[in-house]
């Protein structure tokens, strides 16, 4: 096609290509670092599929850490329970206060607590991280990537232009 800089200004509205048929400018969504550009003029690629890696947002945690966080309170959540389980068949014999009991219930709720905020901090880290990407929108191809790895770009900033499969060329 022409050597155009359609959309500079990093709209995403569709351009009019060579052949009349529409290209969609796809804009950096932040001032980020490109960290990875997976894909190349020509590509014919399916939605969904990563374009451009930038850096992770500064306050995303790292989710593998998240990860060792979820498994280490599904460990303690888990003890807990058996802790409680073992304490209320004492009770019922006799064998165990009714403090004792409520202490390991208290026990349990907190481990459950700590679960399910290491869980959405797992969970918040990894959209995060996805959202640091940039994803084909439809199926198509790669028309130009206006970008390489480790460039920094402004928010708005023309990252890669792409056309709907089928559409001309």
């Amino acid at each position: 096609g022409p050597e155009r800089f359609a959309g500079e200004e990093g709209s995403a509205e569709p351009v009019a290509g060579s052949d009349g048929e529409a290209e969609v400018v796809l804009p950096a969504r932040a001032t980020n670092r490109v960290t990875e550009v997976l894909a190349a003029e020509g590509d014919r690629l399916e939605a969904e599929a990563i374009l451009v890696r930038c850096e992770s947002f500064p306050m995303a945690a790292d989710p593998l850490a998240g990860q060792a966080r979820v498994a280490q309170a599904t460990a303690e959540r888990d003890r807990c329970e058996g802790e409680r389980e073992r304490i209320e068949e004492l009770a019922a014999r006799g064998l165990a206060t009714a403090e004792q009991v409520e202490a390991a219930r208290a026990a349990l709720i907190f481990a459950n607590r700590e679960l399910g905020m290491a869980t959405v901090t797992l969970q918040t880290s990894e959209h995060m991280k996805s959202a640091a990407d940039l994803k084909m929108p439809f199926d198509g191809i790669v028309v130009r990537v206006h970008v390489q790895a480790g460039e920094l770009v402004a928010a708005g900033h023309p990252l890669v232009t792409v056309r709907r499969a089928g559409s001309g060329r």
